[in-house]
């Protein structure tokens, strides 16, 4: 397919952007201050710089890759897909509030050494339907993707929900799991459950199971900002490649300053 790059500065004013043709497009990483409606009808965006004033909308069947932040909204239709750092490759992404119409689908991926993509979003709504002439999906899907062969037991932090509108149990799960699989949020943690887990026990003790946390003031686990784990507790709450908030250490939460 076609691709452009864009380089240089932001757009400014109030100027609205519009996405047309089957191609990608790439904006530079800087910060964008228009204030119009960023919409995408065909193709590919892509992004990882700042979203200050625009809303973006996503029509059916097409793709918004970034690890980017979005100070304003993002709204998917059916099959618009939403890779979460990028592709194949493990990053993150913020948004303030985020859409997922009914076949919408956020691809997360997980590495070799387990760390995932993570999605911080203050807002999520989440659509549902039961009708009874419809599409495949009348729910959003969530796309896990992992470079081995399965997704291993374990729990995974896939990011931070604040608020929900509708339930993390309608979306749909899709990809190849080593074992039983469900999407759950706990005090506020989007986790993939894989294997049956009990999470409450697995998130109080520090070193127990695979966490696989980057970038989250409330961390489930002790690791730097790379995703490795640091085997020497007492450093976790003094280094400070880690994000100022609250950690689980010894069954005790910490406060990381």
């Amino acid at each position: 397919k076609y691709s452009h790059v864009l380089t240089g500065g932001a757009f400014t004013g109030s100027m609205r952007l519009v996405k047309q043709g089957e191609g990608r497009l790439y904006l530079p990483s800087v910060k964008q201050t228009y204030t119009g409606r960023t919409e995408v009808w065909n193709g590919s965006l892509f992004f990882d710089g700042t979203m200050e004033g625009s809303d973006v909308w996503m029509n059916r069947h097409t793709a918004l890759v970034s690890s980017g932040i979005f100070r304003k909204s993002i709204r998917m239709e059916y099959n618009a897909a939403l890779f979460v750092g990028g592709v194949e490759k493990v990053s993150n992404m913020s948004v303030d509030s985020l859409s997922l119409g009914i076949g919408s689908r956020v691809v997360f991926d997980i590495d070799e050494h387990g760390a995932a993509d993570q999605l911080h979003v203050r807002a999520l709504n989440i659509e549902k339907k039961a009708w009874k002439n419809a599409p495949k999906y009348q729910t959003p899907v969530f796309d896990i993707r992992s470079s081995k062969r399965a997704v291993e037991k374990g729990i995974y932090v896939l990011g931070r929900v604040e608020s929900l509108k509708g339930s993390i149990k309608s979306i749909v799960v899709e990809g190849t799991f080593d074992g039983s699989y469900a999407l759950v949020l706990y005090d506020g943690l989007l986790l993939l459950n894989v294997g049956d887990n009990d999470i409450e026990s697995h998130l109080s003790e520090v070193g127990q199971g695979p966490y696989y946390q980057c970038m989250l003031p409330y961390n489930a686990g002790t690791y730097d900002l790379t995703g490795r784990r640091i085997d020497n507790r007492q450093q976790a709450t003094n280094n400070r490649q880690l994000p100022k908030g609250v950690y689980i250490q010894n069954r005790k939460k910490v406060a990381v300053k």
